[in-house]
Protein backbone atom coordinates (compact mmCIF):
# COMPACT_ATOMS: atom_id res chain seq x y z
CA UNK A 1 0.00 0.00 0.00
CA UNK A 2 2.75 2.55 0.62
CA UNK A 3 5.08 1.69 -1.96
CA UNK A 4 8.32 -1.17 -1.32
CA UNK A 5 11.02 -0.58 1.10
CA UNK A 6 14.35 -0.50 -1.18
CA UNK A 7 16.18 -0.98 1.58
CA UNK A 8 13.95 -4.70 1.96
CA UNK A 9 13.79 -4.92 -1.48
CA UNK A 10 17.62 -5.16 -2.18
CA UNK A 11 18.52 -7.32 1.46
CA UNK A 12 15.53 -9.70 -0.30
CA UNK A 13 16.94 -9.94 -3.91
CA UNK A 14 20.84 -10.19 -2.45
CA UNK A 15 20.24 -12.67 -0.10
CA UNK A 16 17.81 -14.95 -0.61
CA UNK A 17 17.74 -17.98 -2.57
CA UNK A 18 16.41 -18.75 -6.19
CA UNK A 19 13.25 -20.82 -4.39
CA UNK A 20 12.87 -18.00 -1.72
CA UNK A 21 12.66 -15.50 -4.15
CA UNK A 22 10.21 -17.87 -5.99
CA UNK A 23 8.14 -18.21 -3.28
CA UNK A 24 8.00 -14.43 -2.98
CA UNK A 25 6.77 -13.28 -6.01
CA UNK A 26 4.39 -15.58 -5.72
CA UNK A 27 3.22 -14.44 -2.08
CA UNK A 28 3.51 -10.62 -3.50
CA UNK A 29 1.33 -11.52 -6.37
CA UNK A 30 -1.17 -12.67 -4.33
CA UNK A 31 -1.34 -9.48 -1.70
CA UNK A 32 -1.40 -6.53 -4.44
CA UNK A 33 -2.33 -8.47 -7.45
CA UNK A 34 0.42 -7.66 -10.05
CA UNK A 35 3.95 -8.83 -9.87
CA UNK A 36 6.69 -7.55 -8.03
CA UNK A 37 8.26 -6.38 -11.30
CA UNK A 38 5.72 -4.67 -12.40
CA UNK A 39 5.81 -2.66 -8.80
CA UNK A 40 9.52 -2.26 -9.93
CA UNK A 41 8.59 -0.97 -13.03
CA UNK A 42 6.34 2.00 -11.06
CA UNK A 43 8.32 2.83 -8.27
CA UNK A 44 11.44 3.12 -9.45
CA UNK A 45 13.96 5.07 -12.08
CA UNK A 46 17.34 5.05 -13.64
CA UNK A 47 19.49 2.21 -12.65
CA UNK A 48 17.57 1.13 -9.46
CA UNK A 49 14.93 0.51 -11.85
CA UNK A 50 17.25 -1.10 -14.24
CA UNK A 51 18.93 -3.09 -11.49
CA UNK A 52 16.45 -4.81 -9.71
CA UNK A 53 13.91 -5.64 -12.75
CA UNK A 54 17.06 -7.16 -14.45
CA UNK A 55 17.16 -9.67 -11.25
CA UNK A 56 13.58 -10.04 -11.20
CA UNK A 57 13.40 -11.00 -14.42
CA UNK A 58 16.02 -13.78 -14.03
CA UNK A 59 14.61 -15.18 -11.12
CA UNK A 60 11.20 -15.40 -12.50
CA UNK A 61 12.31 -16.50 -15.89
CA UNK A 62 16.41 -17.17 -16.71
CA UNK A 63 15.93 -18.45 -20.02
CA UNK A 64 14.22 -15.47 -21.42
CA UNK A 65 16.15 -13.32 -19.36
CA UNK A 66 19.06 -14.51 -21.35
CA UNK A 67 17.51 -15.32 -24.54
CA UNK A 68 16.38 -11.83 -24.69
CA UNK A 69 19.97 -10.69 -22.90
CA UNK A 70 21.65 -12.52 -26.36
CA UNK A 71 18.96 -10.56 -28.73
CA UNK A 72 19.82 -7.32 -27.41
CA UNK A 73 23.85 -7.85 -27.72
CA UNK A 74 22.96 -8.42 -31.53
CA UNK A 75 20.35 -6.47 -31.53
CA UNK A 76 21.77 -3.18 -33.43
CA UNK A 77 23.64 -2.12 -36.17
CA UNK A 78 27.01 -2.93 -34.52
CA UNK A 79 27.09 -6.38 -32.31
CA UNK A 80 27.64 -5.90 -28.65
CA UNK A 81 31.11 -8.03 -28.77
CA UNK A 82 32.01 -7.27 -24.53
CA UNK A 83 28.56 -8.14 -23.93
CA UNK A 84 28.29 -11.18 -26.40
CA UNK A 85 31.44 -12.65 -24.95
CA UNK A 86 30.18 -12.36 -21.37
CA UNK A 87 27.69 -13.97 -21.70
CA UNK A 88 28.28 -16.66 -24.05
CA UNK A 89 31.64 -17.10 -21.78
CA UNK A 90 29.22 -17.28 -18.11
CA UNK A 91 26.22 -19.25 -19.49
CA UNK A 92 28.32 -22.01 -21.98
CA UNK A 93 28.41 -24.58 -19.09
CA UNK A 94 25.48 -23.77 -17.33
CA UNK A 95 22.45 -23.50 -19.70
CA UNK A 96 23.41 -22.22 -22.74
CA UNK A 97 21.36 -25.43 -25.06
CA UNK A 98 17.84 -24.10 -22.91
CA UNK A 99 18.76 -20.52 -24.21
CA UNK A 100 18.93 -21.42 -27.86
CA UNK A 101 15.76 -23.38 -27.27
CA UNK A 102 14.44 -20.38 -25.81
CA UNK A 103 16.02 -18.14 -28.24
CA UNK A 104 14.13 -19.76 -31.57
CA UNK A 105 11.07 -19.64 -29.22
CA UNK A 106 10.86 -15.41 -29.20
CA UNK A 107 12.55 -14.70 -32.17
CA UNK A 108 11.76 -17.65 -34.59
CA UNK A 109 15.94 -17.69 -34.90
CA UNK A 110 18.70 -19.74 -34.28
CA UNK A 111 21.12 -18.25 -31.59
CA UNK A 112 24.01 -19.96 -33.43
CA UNK A 113 23.23 -18.14 -36.93
CA UNK A 114 22.47 -14.52 -35.22
CA UNK A 115 25.59 -14.79 -33.71
CA UNK A 116 27.76 -15.51 -37.36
Amino acid sequence: GNGLDETELVKAMSTYSYEQLRSVFVAYYELADRTLGETIDCEYSGSTRTNMRALFDCVENRRVFFAESFHAALADAGTNDKDLIRLVVSRCEIDLGNIKTEYHNLYNKHLEEDVK
